[in-house]
């Protein structure tokens, strides 16, 4: 899957400030205690999303925050490690795509919303 930078905005922010807690948790145990486990992460972030304050970016969006919420309560813990806890979740630019196609001399027929990535619409 190829996400785009700009609509996930709101998410990548989430994701970077639990890479942050978790690591400040992480850096400041005792020495020889074990990292926080996966639950413990899989909770905090559940946790922030209860929590969430009503401006922030991903909850202004009311179709994005309303189709995350119903995606995470079908997917259950792995949709919220996979959105996110995800090792890697690298975003594109239109120009980043287009750059890979020609590159791999393929051709882009479209995009899933293709309206989303015309500035003239």
């Amino acid at each position: 899957m190829v996400y785009g930078e700009y609509g996930r905005t709101g998410l990548y922010d989430l994701q970077q400030l639990l890479r942050d807690l978790h690591g400040a948790i992480d850096r400041n145990r005792p020495p020889g205690r074990a990292q926080m486990r996966s639950a413990k992460k899989i909770a905090m972030a559940r946790l922030l999303l209860e929590h969430l304050p009503k401006t922030h970016r991903l909850r202004t969006d009311t179709w994005r925050w309303e189709s995350l919420k119903a995606s995470l309560d079908a997917t259950g813990d792995v949709g919220v490690v996979d959105t996110l806890l995800p090792a890697v979740d690298h975003a594109f630019t239109v120009k980043d795509v287009t750059a890979m196609v020609e590159k791999a001399e393929l051709e882009l027929v479209t995009f899933i919303q293709p309206a989303a990535y015309r500035p003239e619409t």
